[in-house]
């Protein structure tokens, strides 16, 4: 025993004298991957902190070159303590994320020996603001194809930025949030209180999409708890990010490993090393829709109550009486109501016999109203055929409506099913009331179905197409290797919104002053591609008469933004002197502030001719 421990030792030597002594920024290169891939190599730095798995080993020498990370981290089994300088030998990795679907990875050193040079101290974080190092906006990233091929990386591009960043300390001063906290361990932030962020902060603290087909925030710093369970460095400080709120803004400077995280959210992540400071809360409170409806006037809110059915999540028990009282308080009782993700009886509970209807559901959620004091509203849904529609898995989510039978009335037509496409009588009326659009094309494979509903209001006819289209996933990434993002979803989506376009023409070909109204969670922005099908008919998106900075009903990864829409035809649009209010009371606010939902509800407020 005592012969082979030293061999091992003796071949360990003479590994580590044989090995080429590299730089850490040498070794990180210039570009997104080292150039010195799976070679053994020796390299020396200050252990500034600890994971499960291995280190980080910073060199506090600067080498003049902003493109090259001055960190690296270490996978090793050893031993070693924060403060340390080691001499580090071993071969050179990339390794991927947890589903390689970015194509990006971090760059790592596998180590075979490690050798304590002495103590040092921790080198100064870069300070990621004024001051310091600007993050770049407007654009992840200019380059077209996959960023790999670049010769170098370039620091306009946030993708770039971040991973000259790749394994170091880093300081964000002052940084407020831009989103709540998630239950998951996620904050997202703007430095320098937002001060210099283009374009600016709106009133809400929020940084909006402005321009979708390049502006996606690259200047949001993504905050990660260390302890989430898809991180797991146990033995560094912990916050409870569902804590906080948008618009909250921390009163010190927070220090951390800003890392490309591997895990099952990647992307370039900042790990804080200390705790918390102490924060300055933004005091968000959720918004009261002004648009209430007076004598000759109607309204019509749009919801996405995001997977609600009786079998409520633990999380959220009280999620039916938050809803109430959004509808009743919030959205002042509209006189319709377009639901989307209204989900079966037993919601996501697996079952021997498959449930698909939500009539327990929806009148459960119209008692309640009424118990909040809101009026007793009737509901219109037609169930799915089970595992159709996409969405939550067993959920059956639907879209479905509340309307005020004091204020509105369904008009007379038979009612329509599952498989049934509804169809237009010679007058331009619907021959089934309620009707799927279009059930059985295969634009609506594994999505949920458009139901049009046909109200008489007073004098009026109006024809309403409730909607929830196909989602983004299955998309490239943003954060990702192939530039810009290859979006395979969105041939779903055009495909649908040009059924959608086709129907509202043939209403319009049969009686030009039709009054049709087309809302819903369309999964996309208002000027992408499908949403511009529906535009280029001639319809009108009341989310664009909204100024710039309230264009949104949903934040992701701190990004405020619009996939709820809004459209109605030209002759509504004429005559009906459309108003329209976003009435923030889910997207921006957690749920110890009343959220019900992810999404925000939109009301639109009408004077009948």
């Amino acid at each position: 025993m005592f012969h082979r421990s030293l061999l091992l030792a003796l071949s360990l030597s003479c590994f580590s004298m044989a090995a080429q002594a590299v730089s850490i920024p040498s070794i990180q290169g210039i570009r997104f991957q080292s150039p010195y891939t799976g070679q053994t190599l020796s390299t020396e730095g200050v252990v500034t902190a600890l994971t499960p798995q291995g280190f980080y080993l910073q060199d506090p020498v600067e080498d003049g070159d902003a493109r090259t990370s001055q960190a690296l981290w270490i996978e090793s089994s050893q031993p070693v303590n924060v403060g340390q300088r080691l001499r580090v030998t071993g071969w050179v990795v990339e390794q991927t994320d947890a589903h390689g679907e970015t194509g990006l990875t971090r760059t790592a050193l596998v180590a075979q020996d490690i050798a304590v040079l002495g103590q040092a101290p921790l080198p100064a974080p870069v300070v990621l603001g004024q001051g310091g190092r600007i993050i770049p906006n407007p654009r992840i990233s200019r380059f077209v194809g996959d960023v790999h091929t670049k010769s170098s990386l370039d620091l306009q591009d946030g993708l770039d930025f971040y991973e000259s960043l790749e394994g170091m300390r880093v300081q964000l001063p002052a940084l407020r949030l831009v989103a709540p906290g998630t239950r998951y361990g996620d904050l997202f932030g703007v430095t320098d209180a937002g001060r210099f962020t283009q374009p600016p902060l709106n009133a809400r603290s929020g940084l909006v999409i402005q321009s979708e087909a390049e502006d996606y925030n690259p200047e949001i710093v993504h905050l990660k708890d260390p302890h989430n369970g898809d991180v797991g460095f146990k033995a560094w400080p912990t916050f409870q990010a569902s804590s906080y709120g948008q618009g909250d803004q921390f009163q010190g400077p927070i220090v951390g490993i800003l890392d490309y995280n591997l895990s099952k959210r990647p992307g370039y992540f900042v790990y804080p090393t200390a705790a918390l400071p102490a924060v300055q809360p933004g005091g968000l409170q959720p918004e009261v829709t002004s648009l209430a409806a007076g004598s000759g006037q109607l309204t019509v809110a749009n919801f996405n109550v995001e997977n609600f059915t009786l079998a409520n999540p633990k999380h959220l028990p009280d999620k039916d009486q938050r809803i109430a009282r959004h509808i009743v308080k919030a959205l002042a009782a509209p006189d319709i109501l377009l639901l989307q993700e209204v989900a079966d009886n037993d919601g996501a509970t697996p079952e021997a016999t498959p449930e698909v209807h939500a009539d327990k559901v929806l009148q459960h959620l119209v008692d309640v109203i009424a118990q909040q004091g809101g009026p007793r509203y009737r509901f219109v849904d037609i169930s799915p055929v089970n595992g159709e529609d996409g969405g939550q898995p067993h959920g059956n989510i639907r879209v479905a409506y509340l309307y005020r039978p004091d204020r509105v009335q369904l008009r007379s037509a038979p009612q329509g099913d599952s498989k049934t496409p509804v169809g237009l009588d010679a007058q331009g009326h619907l021959t089934l009331n309620p009707g799927r659009v279009a059930p059985q094309d295969p634009a609506f494979v594994d999505t949920r179905k458009s139901l049009a509903v046909e109200f008489q209001v007073g004098k009026h006819s109006l024809i309403c197409i409730n909607n929830h289209l196909s989602s983004k996933r299955g998309d490239t990434p943003l954060w990702a290797a192939l530039q810009p993002p290859v979006l395979h979803s969105e041939q779903a989506r055009v495909r649908q919104t040009r059924i959608l376009r086709d129907f509202v023409a043939q209403i319009q070909s049969r009686n030009p002053q039709a009054a049709v109204l087309l809302a819903g969670d369309f999964n996309d922005f208002y000027a992408s591609v499908p949403l511009r099908q529906l535009t280029a008919l001639g319809l009108h998106n009341l989310i664009e008469q909204l100024p710039l900075t309230e264009r949104y009903t949903y934040v992701y990864n701190g990004s405020s933004q619009s996939l709820d829409q809004f459209l109605i035809s030209e002759a509504m649009f004429r005559s009906w002197q459309p108003e329209v209010d976003v009435v923030h009371v889910n997207a921006e606010l957690s749920e110890a502030l009343g959220a019900a939902s992810d999404h925000d509800p939109v009301v639109a407020r009408f004077t009948l001719p």
